[in-house]
């Protein structure tokens, strides 16, 4: 039991140190790719110190409680995925049923574009039409290359996949893995809203529509929400498509190795969504249904072969 809370903890610190990390990271370097000196790597940290002291407005007389928890709750679901997902270690929490992680995912997204809606911005009613169809579509672009190794696996643990995928050195010569991985990381980038992805938050557009009224310590749960989920979701997709590295014993050579290992996985993965924001405008919501199909597609092709085990 012990042992499970200990790599639950470290698995927490892990990514809400990484979250922010990798957040100071990428402001370093699209300031320097634009000539710039930059803010200090340290100042999203520095941020959600300055926010939590700052005195909040009062919420707008329309909302009810759904506005000013939100944040809270939606801060608990991706605390709960990165206890779920097995990031560094597979011992940890036992439920890790991968329907499960979906429907949590899905009541992260529901949960902000309600509070949106509860708001009744201006900006952020528009905003939250476009999370709520978004998510929609992304659901299912998300959960077609997730069900492609659950045919090939024979079950829907979490960490029975990724220990499969990673013993199974087989599974590499199937062509059905490399499509549903190439259409998972479609998935991926629609589902985090990277650049040029960012269609619900369209800062210039919208003004970051879904948190345009949150201030505050509430702002600041915002805040870190969204820099959680550029983390926990793609941990998702690496511990099904690149699980190597993920520790399988309850050891501190173990533990380091996974921790190591994940680091530097998730900063690879990072390092491609600062390509993808520095080299591509923001794509028009009206395009935003081309990438998904094209995701739905390949990830439906995946599983035909999966199912005939090719």
């Amino acid at each position: 039991m012990w042992e499970i809370i200990i790599v639950s903890l470290l698995q927490i610190t892990i990514v809400l140190f990484m979250s922010l990390f990798l957040e100071g990271v990428r402001r370093k370097l699209i300031a320097r790719l634009h000539s710039r000196i930059g803010p200090p790597i340290s100042q999203p940290f520095r941020d959600l110190v300055k926010l939590w002291r700052k005195r909040e407005e009062i919420k707008p007389e329309c909302s009810s409680w759904i506005f000013e928890k939100a944040p809270i709750i939606a801060l608990a679901v991706l605390l709960t995925l990165s206890i779920m997902i097995p990031i560094i270690s597979s011992i940890g929490f036992s439920l890790r049923d991968i329907i499960l992680i979906i429907y949590s995912l899905i009541i992260f997204r529901f949960i902000l574009s309600l509070a949106a809606f509860d708001a009744s911005s201006p900006y952020g009613i528009p905003s939250a039409w476009r999370e709520t169809y978004l998510g929609i579509l992304g659901e299912v672009a998300l959960i077609l290359p997730v069900l492609c190794l659950v045919v090939t696996t024979g079950t829907t643990d979490l960490g029975k996949i990724s220990y499969y995928v990673e013993s199974n050195l087989q599974l590499l010569s199937y062509p059905s893995f490399y499509l549903a991985a190439i259409a998972g990381f479609i998935a991926l980038l629609l589902e985090t809203g990277v650049q040029p992805f960012d269609v619900a938050e369209a800062e210039q557009e919208l003004q970051e529509g879904i948190s345009v009224e949150y201030s505050g310590k509430t702002l600041a749960l915002f805040k870190l929400d969204q820099m959680l989920k550029r983390v926990v979701i793609p941990s998702l997709f690496l511990s099904l498509f690149v699980p190597w590295g993920i520790s399988s014993t309850f050891s501190l050579a173990g533990l380091l190795v996974g921790t190591l290992s994940f680091m530097a996985k998730i900063f690879i993965i990072h390092m491609i969504f600062l390509t993808l924001s520095v080299s591509n405008a923001r794509i028009r919501f009206v395009e935003m249904p081309q990438y998904f199909e094209v995701s739905i597609f390949l990830s439906i092709i995946a599983l035909v072969l999966a199912i005939w085990r090719l």
